[in-house]
Protein backbone atom coordinates (compact mmCIF):
# COMPACT_ATOMS: atom_id res chain seq x y z
CA UNK A 1 0.00 0.00 0.00
CA UNK A 2 2.95 2.35 0.26
CA UNK A 3 5.64 3.45 2.69
CA UNK A 4 9.07 5.01 2.62
CA UNK A 5 10.75 1.77 1.51
CA UNK A 6 8.13 1.00 -1.11
CA UNK A 7 8.17 4.52 -2.53
CA UNK A 8 11.92 4.25 -3.02
CA UNK A 9 11.92 0.73 -4.42
CA UNK A 10 8.88 0.59 -6.66
CA UNK A 11 9.66 3.83 -8.47
CA UNK A 12 13.43 3.54 -8.68
CA UNK A 13 13.55 2.35 -12.32
CA UNK A 14 10.85 4.80 -13.44
CA UNK A 15 12.70 7.64 -11.75
CA UNK A 16 15.93 6.71 -13.51
CA UNK A 17 14.14 6.70 -16.87
CA UNK A 18 13.14 10.32 -16.31
CA UNK A 19 16.74 11.46 -16.08
CA UNK A 20 18.73 12.87 -18.97
CA UNK A 21 21.55 10.61 -20.16
CA UNK A 22 24.27 12.77 -18.59
CA UNK A 23 22.36 12.93 -15.31
CA UNK A 24 21.89 9.16 -15.28
CA UNK A 25 25.57 8.51 -16.03
CA UNK A 26 26.63 10.91 -13.28
CA UNK A 27 24.33 9.23 -10.76
CA UNK A 28 25.30 5.68 -11.68
CA UNK A 29 28.99 6.49 -11.55
CA UNK A 30 28.85 8.70 -8.47
CA UNK A 31 29.84 5.99 -6.03
CA UNK A 32 31.21 2.47 -6.00
CA UNK A 33 30.19 1.74 -2.41
CA UNK A 34 29.72 -1.89 -1.63
CA UNK A 35 26.32 -0.90 -0.30
CA UNK A 36 25.26 -0.15 -3.90
CA UNK A 37 23.50 -2.77 -6.01
CA UNK A 38 23.90 -3.47 -9.71
CA UNK A 39 21.42 -3.25 -12.53
CA UNK A 40 21.22 -6.07 -15.08
CA UNK A 41 23.29 -3.97 -17.51
CA UNK A 42 26.16 -3.99 -15.01
CA UNK A 43 25.90 -0.36 -13.94
CA UNK A 44 26.07 0.60 -10.29
CA UNK A 45 22.78 1.69 -8.72
CA UNK A 46 22.28 3.45 -5.39
CA UNK A 47 20.82 1.43 -2.54
CA UNK A 48 17.23 2.69 -2.62
CA UNK A 49 16.63 1.66 0.99
CA UNK A 50 19.10 4.30 2.20
CA UNK A 51 18.39 7.98 2.66
CA UNK A 52 21.06 10.49 1.52
CA UNK A 53 22.19 10.81 5.14
CA UNK A 54 22.48 7.03 5.53
CA UNK A 55 24.33 6.78 2.20
CA UNK A 56 26.93 9.27 3.42
CA UNK A 57 27.32 7.37 6.69
CA UNK A 58 27.91 4.15 4.71
CA UNK A 59 30.52 5.88 2.54
CA UNK A 60 32.35 7.23 5.58
CA UNK A 61 32.20 3.88 7.34
CA UNK A 62 33.51 2.00 4.27
CA UNK A 63 36.37 4.45 3.87
CA UNK A 64 37.36 3.98 7.49
CA UNK A 65 36.68 7.61 8.39
CA UNK A 66 33.70 6.70 10.56
CA UNK A 67 34.27 4.53 13.60
CA UNK A 68 31.45 2.55 15.16
CA UNK A 69 30.47 3.29 18.72
CA UNK A 70 29.62 -0.10 20.21
CA UNK A 71 27.79 1.40 23.18
CA UNK A 72 25.69 3.55 20.88
CA UNK A 73 24.82 0.58 18.67
CA UNK A 74 23.77 -1.39 21.73
CA UNK A 75 21.51 1.45 22.80
CA UNK A 76 19.92 1.59 19.35
CA UNK A 77 19.29 -2.15 19.37
CA UNK A 78 17.76 -1.92 22.83
CA UNK A 79 15.40 0.85 21.74
CA UNK A 80 14.28 -1.16 18.72
CA UNK A 81 13.56 -4.15 20.93
CA UNK A 82 11.28 -2.00 23.10
CA UNK A 83 9.00 -1.04 20.19
CA UNK A 84 5.85 -2.99 21.01
CA UNK A 85 2.41 -2.43 19.51
CA UNK A 86 -0.69 -3.47 21.41
CA UNK A 87 -3.74 -4.02 19.18
CA UNK A 88 -6.56 -1.63 20.01
CA UNK A 89 -9.54 -0.08 18.28
CA UNK A 90 -8.34 3.38 19.21
CA UNK A 91 -5.06 2.75 17.39
CA UNK A 92 -6.67 1.15 14.36
CA UNK A 93 -9.00 4.13 13.86
CA UNK A 94 -6.35 6.78 14.50
CA UNK A 95 -6.18 8.43 11.08
CA UNK A 96 -5.37 11.99 12.21
CA UNK A 97 -1.60 11.64 11.92
CA UNK A 98 -1.80 10.31 8.38
CA UNK A 99 -4.57 12.68 7.29
CA UNK A 100 -2.85 15.84 8.58
CA UNK A 101 0.88 15.26 8.73
CA UNK A 102 2.05 12.17 6.85
CA UNK A 103 -0.09 11.83 3.70
CA UNK A 104 2.77 9.99 1.97
CA UNK A 105 1.96 6.99 4.17
CA UNK A 106 -0.53 4.98 2.13
CA UNK A 107 -3.33 3.27 4.02
CA UNK A 108 -6.84 2.55 2.75
CA UNK A 109 -9.96 2.47 4.93
CA UNK A 110 -12.50 2.59 2.09
CA UNK A 111 -12.61 -1.22 1.53
CA UNK A 112 -13.07 -1.77 5.29
CA UNK A 113 -15.99 0.66 5.41
CA UNK A 114 -17.57 -0.48 2.14
CA UNK A 115 -17.20 -4.25 2.53
CA UNK A 116 -17.16 -4.87 6.29
CA UNK A 117 -19.24 -2.00 7.71
CA UNK A 118 -21.36 -1.60 4.55
CA UNK A 119 -23.50 1.44 5.50
CA UNK A 120 -23.25 4.79 7.23
CA UNK A 121 -25.96 3.83 9.74
CA UNK A 122 -24.07 0.65 10.65
CA UNK A 123 -20.86 2.65 11.10
CA UNK A 124 -22.62 5.09 13.44
CA UNK A 125 -24.17 2.29 15.48
CA UNK A 126 -20.89 0.35 15.59
CA UNK A 127 -18.93 3.38 16.81
CA UNK A 128 -21.34 4.30 19.59
CA UNK A 129 -21.61 0.69 20.73
CA UNK A 130 -17.83 0.41 20.78
CA UNK A 131 -17.09 3.58 22.76
CA UNK A 132 -20.23 4.77 24.57
CA UNK A 133 -21.15 2.02 27.03
CA UNK A 134 -21.54 -1.04 24.81
CA UNK A 135 -19.40 -4.16 24.59
CA UNK A 136 -16.81 -5.03 21.98
CA UNK A 137 -18.57 -8.27 21.04
CA UNK A 138 -21.87 -6.46 20.43
CA UNK A 139 -20.08 -3.85 18.32
CA UNK A 140 -18.32 -6.51 16.22
CA UNK A 141 -21.61 -8.36 15.70
CA UNK A 142 -22.77 -5.42 13.56
CA UNK A 143 -19.97 -5.97 11.04
CA UNK A 144 -19.69 -8.50 8.23
CA UNK A 145 -16.74 -10.56 9.44
CA UNK A 146 -17.37 -13.49 7.12
CA UNK A 147 -14.42 -15.23 5.56
CA UNK A 148 -15.28 -13.62 2.22
CA UNK A 149 -14.84 -10.13 3.62
CA UNK A 150 -12.04 -11.02 6.01
CA UNK A 151 -9.48 -9.69 3.55
CA UNK A 152 -10.95 -6.21 3.92
CA UNK A 153 -10.09 -6.06 7.60
CA UNK A 154 -6.64 -5.02 6.38
CA UNK A 155 -6.17 -1.33 5.70
CA UNK A 156 -2.64 -1.95 4.49
CA UNK A 157 -1.33 -4.91 2.58
CA UNK A 158 1.18 -7.14 4.42
CA UNK A 159 2.87 -7.64 1.03
CA UNK A 160 4.98 -4.98 -0.66
CA UNK A 161 6.20 -4.75 -4.22
CA UNK A 162 9.56 -3.29 -5.11
CA UNK A 163 12.00 -3.13 -7.99
CA UNK A 164 14.92 -5.54 -7.65
CA UNK A 165 17.88 -3.82 -9.31
CA UNK A 166 19.84 -7.11 -9.36
CA UNK A 167 17.29 -9.04 -11.42
CA UNK A 168 15.72 -6.10 -13.26
CA UNK A 169 12.25 -7.25 -12.20
CA UNK A 170 9.56 -6.40 -9.66
CA UNK A 171 9.25 -8.76 -6.71
CA UNK A 172 6.73 -9.26 -3.93
CA UNK A 173 8.02 -9.45 -0.39
CA UNK A 174 6.53 -9.62 3.07
CA UNK A 175 6.81 -6.26 4.74
CA UNK A 176 9.79 -5.86 7.02
CA UNK A 177 9.28 -5.50 10.77
CA UNK A 178 11.63 -2.54 10.57
CA UNK A 179 8.83 -0.43 9.11
CA UNK A 180 7.41 1.50 12.03
CA UNK A 181 5.32 4.03 10.09
CA UNK A 182 2.16 2.02 10.71
CA UNK A 183 1.90 -0.44 13.52
CA UNK A 184 -1.67 -1.76 13.34
CA UNK A 185 -2.87 -2.37 9.76
CA UNK A 186 -5.71 -4.75 10.65
CA UNK A 187 -8.93 -4.48 12.67
CA UNK A 188 -8.30 -6.45 15.89
CA UNK A 189 -11.04 -9.03 16.37
CA UNK A 190 -9.36 -11.79 18.37
CA UNK A 191 -6.93 -9.94 20.65
CA UNK A 192 -7.21 -6.31 21.70
CA UNK A 193 -6.77 -3.92 24.59
CA UNK A 194 -9.83 -3.53 26.78
CA UNK A 195 -10.71 -1.88 30.06
CA UNK A 196 -9.29 -3.70 33.08
CA UNK A 197 -11.93 -5.82 34.79
CA UNK A 198 -14.59 -5.26 32.14
CA UNK A 199 -16.72 -8.37 31.64
CA UNK A 200 -17.82 -8.64 28.92
CA UNK A 201 -14.89 -6.78 27.39
CA UNK A 202 -15.30 -3.06 26.72
CA UNK A 203 -12.98 -0.37 25.44
CA UNK A 204 -11.58 2.02 28.04
CA UNK A 205 -13.99 4.84 27.16
CA UNK A 206 -17.00 2.55 26.87
CA UNK A 207 -16.31 1.07 30.29
CA UNK A 208 -16.34 4.51 31.91
CA UNK A 209 -19.67 5.30 30.27
CA UNK A 210 -21.08 1.95 31.38
CA UNK A 211 -20.01 2.64 34.98
CA UNK A 212 -21.58 6.11 34.91
CA UNK A 213 -24.83 4.81 33.44
CA UNK A 214 -24.98 1.97 36.02
CA UNK A 215 -24.25 4.30 38.93
CA UNK A 216 -26.80 4.80 41.71
CA UNK A 217 -26.30 8.54 41.33
CA UNK A 218 -28.90 10.06 39.01
CA UNK A 219 -26.71 13.11 38.36
CA UNK A 220 -23.96 10.87 36.96
CA UNK A 221 -26.48 8.95 34.83
CA UNK A 222 -27.76 12.22 33.42
CA UNK A 223 -24.26 13.56 32.82
CA UNK A 224 -23.26 10.45 30.84
CA UNK A 225 -26.38 10.78 28.69
CA UNK A 226 -25.75 14.52 28.22
CA UNK A 227 -22.18 13.85 27.04
CA UNK A 228 -23.34 11.20 24.58
CA UNK A 229 -26.16 13.35 23.18
CA UNK A 230 -23.97 16.46 23.02
CA UNK A 231 -21.16 14.72 21.13
CA UNK A 232 -23.64 12.87 18.93
CA UNK A 233 -25.10 16.22 17.84
CA UNK A 234 -21.59 17.55 17.16
CA UNK A 235 -20.73 14.51 15.04
CA UNK A 236 -23.98 14.79 13.07
CA UNK A 237 -23.35 18.48 12.33
CA UNK A 238 -19.79 17.89 11.14
CA UNK A 239 -20.79 14.85 9.06
CA UNK A 240 -23.44 16.91 7.27
CA UNK A 241 -20.91 19.52 6.11
CA UNK A 242 -17.27 18.70 7.01
CA UNK A 243 -15.99 21.96 5.53
CA UNK A 244 -18.38 24.51 7.03
CA UNK A 245 -18.89 22.69 10.34
CA UNK A 246 -15.18 22.20 11.08
CA UNK A 247 -13.83 23.71 14.30
CA UNK A 248 -14.03 27.49 14.38
CA UNK A 249 -10.54 27.64 15.83
CA UNK A 250 -7.77 25.52 14.36
CA UNK A 251 -9.93 23.83 11.73
CA UNK A 252 -9.41 23.48 8.01
CA UNK A 253 -7.41 20.23 7.97
CA UNK A 254 -10.26 18.20 6.45
CA UNK A 255 -10.68 20.70 3.62
CA UNK A 256 -6.94 20.81 2.99
CA UNK A 257 -6.83 17.02 2.82
CA UNK A 258 -9.77 17.07 0.41
CA UNK A 259 -7.97 19.57 -1.81
CA UNK A 260 -4.84 17.42 -1.78
CA UNK A 261 -6.67 14.31 -2.95
CA UNK A 262 -9.41 15.73 -5.19
CA UNK A 263 -8.03 19.06 -6.45
CA UNK A 264 -4.30 18.45 -6.54
CA UNK A 265 -3.64 21.22 -9.06
CA UNK A 266 -5.03 23.82 -6.65
CA UNK A 267 -3.36 22.20 -3.65
CA UNK A 268 0.06 22.36 -5.31
CA UNK A 269 -0.42 25.96 -6.44
CA UNK A 270 -1.45 27.70 -3.19
CA UNK A 271 0.17 28.56 0.13
CA UNK A 272 -1.00 25.80 2.50
CA UNK A 273 0.48 27.09 5.77
CA UNK A 274 -2.89 28.21 7.24
CA UNK A 275 -5.60 25.53 6.70
CA UNK A 276 -8.16 27.44 8.80
CA UNK A 277 -7.83 30.54 6.62
CA UNK A 278 -7.94 28.50 3.40
CA UNK A 279 -11.22 26.83 4.37
CA UNK A 280 -12.89 30.20 4.98
CA UNK A 281 -11.71 31.97 1.83
CA UNK A 282 -13.90 32.42 -1.23
CA UNK A 283 -10.85 32.71 -3.46
CA UNK A 284 -7.10 32.50 -3.06
CA UNK A 285 -4.22 33.61 -5.26
CA UNK A 286 -1.90 30.79 -6.23
CA UNK A 287 1.48 30.95 -7.90
CA UNK A 288 -0.03 30.62 -11.38
CA UNK A 289 -3.61 31.91 -11.05
CA UNK A 290 -6.48 32.74 -8.73
CA UNK A 291 -8.61 29.85 -7.48
CA UNK A 292 -12.27 30.04 -6.42
CA UNK A 293 -11.94 27.61 -3.55
CA UNK A 294 -15.12 28.86 -1.88
CA UNK A 295 -17.09 26.96 -4.51
CA UNK A 296 -15.40 23.68 -3.56
CA UNK A 297 -17.42 21.71 -1.01
CA UNK A 298 -16.73 18.46 0.82
CA UNK A 299 -19.58 15.95 0.33
CA UNK A 300 -21.52 14.95 3.41
CA UNK A 301 -20.29 11.79 5.08
CA UNK A 302 -23.54 10.05 4.13
CA UNK A 303 -22.90 10.86 0.47
CA UNK A 304 -19.23 10.00 0.90
CA UNK A 305 -20.10 6.56 2.28
CA UNK A 306 -22.47 5.96 -0.62
CA UNK A 307 -19.67 6.94 -3.01
CA UNK A 308 -17.42 4.33 -1.39
CA UNK A 309 -20.09 1.62 -1.59
CA UNK A 310 -20.93 2.36 -5.23
CA UNK A 311 -17.27 2.30 -6.20
CA UNK A 312 -16.57 -1.00 -4.47
CA UNK A 313 -19.64 -2.62 -6.00
CA UNK A 314 -18.20 -2.16 -9.48
CA UNK A 315 -16.58 -5.25 -11.06
CA UNK A 316 -12.91 -5.78 -10.38
CA UNK A 317 -10.33 -4.67 -12.90
CA UNK A 318 -9.48 -8.03 -14.43
CA UNK A 319 -6.07 -6.78 -15.53
CA UNK A 320 -4.95 -6.32 -11.95
CA UNK A 321 -7.44 -8.62 -10.19
CA UNK A 322 -8.12 -6.29 -7.30
CA UNK A 323 -10.44 -3.56 -6.13
CA UNK A 324 -9.50 -0.04 -7.06
CA UNK A 325 -10.30 2.89 -4.78
CA UNK A 326 -10.33 6.48 -5.99
CA UNK A 327 -8.69 9.34 -4.11
CA UNK A 328 -12.16 10.82 -3.52
CA UNK A 329 -13.46 7.70 -1.78
CA UNK A 330 -10.33 7.22 0.30
CA UNK A 331 -10.12 10.78 1.60
CA UNK A 332 -13.84 10.68 2.48
CA UNK A 333 -13.30 7.48 4.45
CA UNK A 334 -10.55 9.15 6.47
CA UNK A 335 -12.53 12.35 7.04
CA UNK A 336 -15.50 10.30 8.24
CA UNK A 337 -13.43 8.32 10.73
CA UNK A 338 -11.54 11.39 11.90
CA UNK A 339 -14.75 13.30 12.66
CA UNK A 340 -15.85 10.53 14.99
CA UNK A 341 -12.42 10.04 16.57
CA UNK A 342 -11.90 13.76 17.21
CA UNK A 343 -15.21 13.95 19.04
CA UNK A 344 -14.32 10.77 20.92
CA UNK A 345 -11.37 12.61 22.51
CA UNK A 346 -13.80 15.13 23.98
CA UNK A 347 -16.28 12.43 25.04
CA UNK A 348 -13.57 10.40 26.77
CA UNK A 349 -12.25 13.47 28.58
CA UNK A 350 -15.70 14.49 29.78
CA UNK A 351 -16.50 10.94 30.89
CA UNK A 352 -13.23 10.73 32.85
CA UNK A 353 -13.97 14.07 34.54
CA UNK A 354 -17.42 12.77 35.48
CA UNK A 355 -15.82 9.62 36.92
CA UNK A 356 -13.43 11.72 39.02
CA UNK A 357 -16.29 13.88 40.25
CA UNK A 358 -18.16 10.73 41.34
CA UNK A 359 -15.32 9.90 43.72
CA UNK A 360 -15.94 13.07 45.73
CA UNK A 361 -18.06 12.16 48.75
CA UNK A 362 -18.53 15.65 50.16
CA UNK A 363 -20.44 18.44 48.53
CA UNK A 364 -18.03 21.22 47.74
CA UNK A 365 -16.90 23.45 44.94
CA UNK A 366 -15.25 21.60 42.09
CA UNK A 367 -12.48 23.05 39.95
CA UNK A 368 -11.64 21.39 36.65
CA UNK A 369 -8.20 22.09 35.19
CA UNK A 370 -7.65 20.59 31.74
CA UNK A 371 -4.56 20.80 29.55
CA UNK A 372 -5.32 20.01 25.92
CA UNK A 373 -5.28 21.47 22.42
CA UNK A 374 -7.25 24.66 21.87
CA UNK A 375 -10.06 22.97 19.89
CA UNK A 376 -10.64 20.33 22.55
CA UNK A 377 -10.27 22.80 25.43
CA UNK A 378 -12.87 25.11 23.92
CA UNK A 379 -15.30 22.22 23.49
CA UNK A 380 -14.89 21.10 27.10
CA UNK A 381 -15.47 24.66 28.30
CA UNK A 382 -18.60 24.94 26.17
CA UNK A 383 -20.00 21.76 27.71
CA UNK A 384 -19.48 22.76 31.33
CA UNK A 385 -20.68 26.32 30.74
CA UNK A 386 -24.13 25.00 29.86
CA UNK A 387 -26.76 26.34 32.34
CA UNK A 388 -27.54 22.94 33.89
CA UNK A 389 -23.93 22.48 35.09
CA UNK A 390 -23.68 25.86 36.83
CA UNK A 391 -19.97 26.44 36.35
CA UNK A 392 -19.61 30.18 36.86
CA UNK A 393 -15.96 30.89 36.13
CA UNK A 394 -13.82 30.08 33.17
CA UNK A 395 -10.14 30.81 32.64
CA UNK A 396 -8.39 30.07 29.37
CA UNK A 397 -4.60 30.04 29.69
CA UNK A 398 -3.19 30.50 26.21
CA UNK A 399 -4.45 31.73 22.86
CA UNK A 400 -6.67 30.43 20.11
CA UNK A 401 -4.97 32.28 17.30
CA UNK A 402 -1.18 32.24 16.99
CA UNK A 403 0.89 34.04 14.43
CA UNK A 404 3.03 31.77 12.26
CA UNK A 405 6.36 32.70 13.89
CA UNK A 406 5.03 33.52 17.35
CA UNK A 407 6.52 31.62 20.28
CA UNK A 408 3.81 29.48 21.87
CA UNK A 409 4.52 30.28 25.51
CA UNK A 410 1.70 30.01 28.03
CA UNK A 411 1.66 32.57 30.82
CA UNK A 412 -0.35 31.08 33.66
CA UNK A 413 -3.06 33.36 35.09
CA UNK A 414 -2.83 34.41 38.77
CA UNK A 415 -5.57 31.97 39.77
CA UNK A 416 -3.36 29.00 38.91
CA UNK A 417 -0.55 30.32 41.10
CA UNK A 418 -2.94 30.44 44.05
CA UNK A 419 -5.67 27.84 43.62
CA UNK A 420 -7.56 29.18 46.63
CA UNK A 421 -8.43 32.25 44.61
CA UNK A 422 -10.57 30.05 42.34
CA UNK A 423 -13.09 29.59 45.15
CA UNK A 424 -13.48 33.20 46.18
Amino acid sequence: MGCQHETEDIHSKEWLDLLESDERDKLLGSSQSKQHTHHKDGKCLPDWDLSPEETEIVRLRDSGLLKSDEDEEDDDEQEEDELITFPSYENFLNVSEILYYTPHIKISYAPFLGKVVKSFDTWNAFFFELFFGGTISDALSMLDLSSINGQYLHTRSPIMKFWNANTGEYEFHKRSNEENDLTLPMLPIKAFLCARGSKPARTWCSNIFACLLDSDCKDLNDMARDIKEWLSASIATQCKDPKEADNEIGGGDWFLAYLRECHRDIYEDIDRSDPENISKRTSIQGETKKHKIGAIKIPSCVDGFQMISDELDKPKDESIMKLTVSRNSEVMSKILIDIYMNNLVDAATLAKIAQLISQETEKKNITIVCYAGSCHTKKLCDFFMQPNYKFKKRIFAGKYDWEEEEGKIIHLPPELWDLKSLFR
